[in-house]
C-alpha cells in the first residue's frame, strides 16, 4: 500500500514524543498533524486522516472519552492508543471503545510502525467498502453542533415546529437550521435524511 497521502494525527502532550514520532512517520513516508491538547483535536478532528496516535493521559482529558467524543463527531479512522499507563483492563476497556490497538511506551520503532501500517490498511479497505457511508460521514461532519441536534431530530421524524420546542428555539431559526442540514447533504428529501441517519448510526454500532 503506498504511503502517500496518508496523514497520521499524532494526539499527545509530551512535545518531546510529537517531535520524535513525527520525524519517525515522515521519514517513514506518512505525514502528520498533531495535536497537544483533546481540545486541538477535537477543534480541528481532521476526518480525513488514516489513523491516529492518541495518548491515553491528555492532562485532564482522557483518551477513552476522547475516542468516544470524536466517533460521535464522525471521526471513524483507526485509533492507536500509546500510553505510558497500560493495563490489561485498560486496553481492554479502549479496544471495547473502539481503538484499534494499545501500545505502551515507549514502544519500538518497527512495532509502532507495523500498527500504523495496518490501521492505514484497515481504513482504506474500510472506506472502499462503505462507499457513499464515507461521503454521508464527511457531510456530517461539517454540520455545526445545533445542526447536529437538528439532523437527529429530522431523522425521527420531528417537524419544524416539534424542532423549535424541543430546543427551545424560534420557529423560524429552526427551519433556518433545517435548510441548512438539507443544504448540506445535497438534498430536498426528507427521506435521504433518514437514511444517512441509519448509515451513521450503523458505523456507531
Amino acid at each position: 500500500m503506498s504511503k502517500v497521502g496518508n496523514t497520521i494525527s499524532v494526539v499527545d502532550d509530551d512535545e518531546g514524543f510529537c517531535a520524535a514520532i513525527t520525524w519517525l512517520l515522515q521519514l517513514n513516508g506518512y505525514s502528520t498533524s498533531i495535536h497537544n491538547s483533546a481540545s486541538s483535536f477535537m477543534e480541528h478532528l481532521p476526518i480525513q486522516d488514516s489513523c491516529a496516535l492518541l495518548d491515553l493521559q491528555l492532562g485532564s482529558a482522557n483518551g477513552i472519552d476522547l475516542i468516544k467524543r470524536a466517533r460521535s463527531s464522525g471521526y471513524y479512522a483507526p485509533i492507536i492508543i500509546v500510553s505510558a499507563f497500560g493495563t490489561i483492563p485498560t486496553a481492554m476497556r479502549a479496544g471495547h471503545n473502539g481503538a484499534f490497538e494499545f501500545l505502551e511506551k515507549p514502544v519500538a520503532n518497527e512495532i509502532l510502525l507495523s500498527s500504523v501500517h495496518r490501521a492505514c490498511e484497515a481504513h482504506q479497505v474500510h472506506r472502499q467498502r462503505l462507499g457513499e457511508a464515507v461521503h454521508i460521514v464527511e457531510r456530517f461532519r461539517d454540520l455545526t453542533e445545533r445542526e447536529r441536534e437538528v439532523f437527529w431530530l429530522l431523522s425521527d421524524g420531528y417537524t419544524t415546529k416539534a424542532i423549535a420546542e424541543r430546543l427551545n428555539i424560534s420557529a423560524r431559526t429552526a427551519e433556518v437550521h433545517r435548510s441548512r442540514v438539507l443544504e448540506k447533504f445535497h438534498t430536498n428529501r426528507l427521506a435521504d435524511i433518514i437514511r444517512a441517519s441509519r448509515t451513521i448510526g450503523s458505523l456507531r454500532s
